[in-house]
């Protein structure tokens, strides 16, 4: 299209319009060849980025685990703890019992 404008100007203008036009060509290319490359080095990052992701995938498997684990034991924990404050007050009720016992059975010896 701009190439049939060129042959349209008069002789004197056209040396220097084919030469601009050309000029102007091969900024294109160079400008189209340039995205090509920015796209591959796009995608190249991008694939980076998911083989990196990859390599990380057995530690965060072996982290998702190890917090799993430590929520278990948390838990665990826990229900000992109210175990331990159970027995605890039954250990002390029946302490309190023995102490009352002894008490009357002192009493009743006298």
């Amino acid at each position: 299209m701009l190439q049939a404008e060129v042959i349209k100007c008069l002789p004197s203008y056209q040396a220097q319009m084919k030469a601009r036009f050309d000029a102007i060509i091969r900024d294109w290319e160079q400008f189209k060849m340039s995205i090509a490359d920015s796209i591959g080095q796009k995608d190249n990052l991008i694939a980076s980025f998911g083989a990196m992701d990859q390599s990380y995938r057995p530690q965060r498997r072996e982290l998702a685990s190890g917090i799993e684990t430590l929520e278990r034991s948390s838990n665990s924990l826990r229900r000992a703890e109210v175990v331990a404050r159970e027995s605890e007050e039954i250990g002390t009720d029946i302490m309190d019992e023995l102490a009352n016992q002894r008490e009357s059975l002192s009493q009743t010896n006298l």
